[in-house]
């Protein structure tokens, strides 16, 4: 026997990031120009125009991962 949820019952969905920022690459329009007729979806913020701001720590995290270099690998 399958039971319908209710409206009620459901969990509501989870809320966007309030504070965001417009995309540097594409200045918030989503979209870069190719050429005079051509355009394409802006890859960064995937056509949205707008980037999630980050927090100081995702900030710091993020200059962390990508100051550390991984090892050489010799085969």
């Amino acid at each position: 026997m399958v039971q319908s949820l209710s409206p009620t019952s459901q969990q509501p969905a989870p809320a966007r990031a309030s504070s965001s920022q417009p995309c540097p690459r594409c200045g918030g329009s989503g979209m870069l120009r190719l050429d005079d007729q051509r355009f394409r979806t802006c890859l960064d913020c995937l056509g949205q125009g707008q980037l999630p701001a980050l927090s100081e720590s995702n900030n710091a995290l993020i200059r962390a991962i990508t100051a550390a270099k991984p090892a050489s690998v010799s085969r």
